[in-house]
């Protein structure tokens, strides 16, 4: 039985992967807000925290009057142990969301382009500026360990092929000027999943080693699942390595199905 949580999480995904294809015809607004709804909802609520909940809307400092220009997030995992949130509607979590208490953005694409992937650069970039209020008896230097800004990225389709995907991506965060910090997470179904990981005391971009897009969709949930209980340890100071909390990323993907992705020159 040591596969039977993979192959949940993997029926889930084929699941998704099938709702998609049979909505993308219908091109209008209502397809991201499907696509979002069965992503929160379907695929990462099961394998997230209980105190941590998926919701969409705007990201505030709470102390500040500054707006991003990238106002509405797909998806924002927020943690209700930190910070309460303000939502409009409570039954569909839509609201405004104060950062100390997100964990984490994931923006959700049918089919990814050029000008896509460039408005997921660009607004990760201006996310790491919004910046967080420390409590009065928290240090400054101590906060600023644990406080990271993620965004994620999944597409469920794209204009490239497999093999040139990761070649876009890389030349748009040059071209942005934006660190690998800021998105450090992009699933494009069928054409694969990277990941930024720690490697001999550096950070360095994976790539999974499957081209069957249920596997890729499913490992996004698992990574994603352990993202967010690092997360929540790294803003309550107790350290990913004085926790036993994990996500289902604890189980699979395997170390030895990622390979080291080489950065396009």
């Amino acid at each position: 039985m040591k596969d039977y949580l993979r192959e949940r999480v993997v029926i889930d995904a084929q699941h998704a992967i099938a709702l998609a294809a049979q909505q993308s015809p219908l091109e209008h607004s209502g397809l991201k807000g499907r696509l979002r709804e069965l992503v929160a909802q379907q695929l990462l609520r099961p394998w997230l925290p209980p105190y941590v909940g998926c919701g969409t809307g705007t990201i505030i400092h709470g102390l500040k009057d500054d707006f991003r220009k990238s106002t509405q997030d797909d998806i924002i995992v927020y943690d209700q142990t930190l910070m309460p949130s303000i939502l409009i509607q409570e039954s569909v979590a839509e609201g405004v969301f104060l950062n100390n208490s997100v964990l984490c953005r994931i923006e959700i694409k049918s089919r990814l382009n050029a000008k896509e992937i460039s408005n997921f650069v660009e607004a990760s970039k201006e996310f790491t500026t919004i910046a967080y209020v420390v409590p009065p008896q928290v240090q400054h230097e101590t906060a600023s360990r644990h406080f990271i800004s993620r965004s994620c990225l999944l597409a469920f389709g794209s204009d490239l092929q497999p093999g040139t995907e990761f070649a876009r991506f890389a030349k748009m965060l040059k071209q942005v000027q934006c660190s690998h910090e800021c998105c450090s997470i992009i699933c494009v179904v069928g054409n694969g999943l990277w990941m930024l990981r720690p490697h001999n005391d550096l950070r360095k971009w994976f790539r999974l080693r499957t081209a069957d897009a249920a596997q890729q969709l499913a490992c996004f949930v698992a990574v994603i699942s352990n993202t967010i209980f690092q997360a929540h340890c790294e803003r309550t100071v107790l350290g990913p390595s004085n926790s036993l909390a994990a996500g289902i990323g604890l189980y699979f993907p395997t170390q030895e199905e990622w390979e080291e992705q080489e950065m396009p020159s």
